[in-house]
C-alpha cells in the first residue's frame, strides 16, 4: 500500500488524496466519518480531501444523509486525471501569455541588444498635439539653415507664426507646403509671404499627415486616420518626433518631390 500511495503522489495527488482513494477502492461507498476512520485521515480535512479528488476526477459524491463517497474505477479516474491536468496546463499556458503581453519592455530590450538601438532613437512618442506643438516651436526656434512644414491648410499657424518670423530674419530659409483652396488657407498663405516665408500650392492630393523638418536633421510629425463613423473628423494618431536619418529622408524626399509639382500660391490668391 506504501507503494501505491508512493506512485499516486508522484501523479500529483497530496498524501491524504492517495490514502483517501485507496480506502475508498478497498471498502467501497464510505460516509466522511467512516472514510475518516478508515484512512486515519483528520475528519475536518476529509470533505477538502474528497473536494480535490472530485475535481480530479477519482471520486464522486452520491447525495444523501449522510453523503457518501465512491471510488471512480482506476482507469477511468486515471482519464479523468489526465484531462484535469490538461485543462490545468491550458490555463496556466494562457495565463503566461498574458502576463508576458504586459511586458512590452523584454521585446524592447530584446531588440535593444541585437540592433544596438534604442526606440526613442528611432522615434519618440508625444503624448498629445499639445505637446507636438511646444516640441515644434522649440525645434524651429533652434533651426540654423532650413524649417519645412508640410501640411494641409495650416489651421495651427497662429501656434508658430512668431517663431517663424524669427527664423526669417535670422536668415533660415523657411518653407510651407500647403493646400491654398479656399479664402481662410488663402488668408494664411498671405500671412506667411508678408514674412518671407516661401510658400507653394500643393497640387496633388493631400496624404493624411502633417509636420516639419528643421535643419534636416529634425522631425515631428502626425499621420491621421479618417473615421469613417465621423465624417469629417479624422482620428489622429499620437504625433512622433524623431533624429533619425533614415525616417528624416523618407520624409524629406517626399516633400521635394511634392514641391517640385506645386504652384505658385498666388494663383490660387488671385481666385479667391
Amino acid at each position: 500500500m506504501e507503494e501505491i500511495i508512493r506512485r499516486l503522489r508522484s501523479l500529483g495527488l497530496s498524501g491524504y488524496e492517495a490514502k483517501a482513494y485507496l480506502t475508498l477502492l478497498d471498502k467501497g461507498d464510505l460516509s466522511a466519518e467512516d472514510l475518516s476512520r478508515n484512512s486515519n485521515i483528520p475528519l475536518p480535512r476529509v470533505y477538502v480531501v474528497i473536494d480535490m479528488l472530485s475535481t480530479k476526477g477519482f471520486v464522486k459524491v452520491i447525495e444523501g444523509r449522510p453523503k457518501l463517497f465512491e471510488a471512480i474505477e482506476p482507469e477511468e479516474a486515471l482519464n479523468n486525471y489526465t484531462s484535469y491536468l490538461e485543462g490545468k496546463l491550458r490555463e496556466d499556458i494562457e495565463r503566461r501569455k498574458e502576463a508576458l503581453k504586459s511586458l512590452p519592455k523584454l521585446k524592447e530590450i530584446y531588440w535593444r541588444n541585437r540592433l544596438k538601438i534604442t526606440p526613442e532613437k528611432l522615434s519618440e512618442e508625444l503624448s498629445s498635439l499639445r505637446d507636438m506643438e511646444i516640441k515644434t516651436v522649440e525645434i524651429m526656434s533652434s533651426a540654423n539653415r532650413s524649417i519645412d512644414v508640410f501640411t494641409s491648410h495650416f489651421k495651427w499657424l497662429s501656434k508658430v507664426e512668431d517663431v517663424l518670423k524669427s527664423a526669417v530674419s535670422r536668415n533660415v530659409n523657411v518653407r510651407v507646403l500647403m493646400q491654398i483652396d479656399d479664402k481662410d488657407s488663402a488668408e494664411r498663405a498671405l500671412r506667411l509671404l508678408k514674412i518671407g516665408v516661401n510658400v507653394r500650392n500643393s497640387c496633388e492630393a493631400w496624404y493624411p499627415t502633417r509636420g516639419t523638418i528643421v535643419d534636416n536633421s529634425k522631425l515631428i510629425y502626425l499621420i491621421w486616420v479618417s473615421d469613417s463613423a465621423r465624417i469629417g473628423k479624422p482620428t489622429v494618431y499620437k504625433p512622433q518626433y524623431t533624429e533619425n536619418e533614415g525616417l528624416i529622408a523618407v520624409f524629406r524626399e517626399s516633400f521635394e518631390n511634392r514641391w517640385l509639382k506645386s504652384r505658385d500660391p498666388m494663383e490660387s490668391i488671385r481666385s479667391m
